[in-house]
């Protein structure tokens, strides 16, 4: 009865099949209920829904990505591009790091909370780990 209250109150709220649920349910005792997703996918959307996504500004994550990267060793050169995201990360294309065999051109996705580098590209090669910036650094320069 206060489906029906609602839907006559509101009735550009519901859609067709709404409309058309709601008049099958008034007409019947009986009420079907029906999972539409799987445990898990509802788990997650669950978890992902009460856990609100922090939002940077395209400044902040810039200045922090830039200042990790100088703390680093990194050197900007006129090709290096800091593309900045509003979930704090920060794609970093064509940075270069001091190596034994010489600079080095190196690609990745910067975190700049938690300090750490993933899809690192390198010489062509997409490295499948991520790794904090200083041990990537470490390890570009063994």
């Amino acid at each position: 009865e206060a489906l029906g209250q609602l839907h006559n109150a509101f009735p550009t709220v519901f859609s067709q099949e709404d409309r058309a649920a709601l008049q099958s349910f008034l007409a019947e005792d009986r009420v079907e209920i029906r999972d539409e997703e799987p445990a898990s996918s509802q788990e997650e959307h669950e978890a992902a829904s009460s856990t609100p996504e922090q939002v940077f500004s395209p400044d902040v994550v810039q200045q922090s990505a830039e200042e990790l990267l100088q703390n680093a060793g990194a050197v900007f050169t006129v090709q290096t591009v800091v593309t900045p995201e509003p979930s704090g990360f920060a794609h970093i294309t064509n940075i270069v790091f001091a190596t034994a065999e010489g600079d080095t051109m190196v690609d990745f996705t910067l975190d700049t909370v938690t300090g750490t580098a993933s899809h690192i590209a390198l010489r062509g090669e997409v490295l499948p780990y991520r790794l904090s910036l200083e041990r990537l650094v470490a390890w570009l320069r063994e």
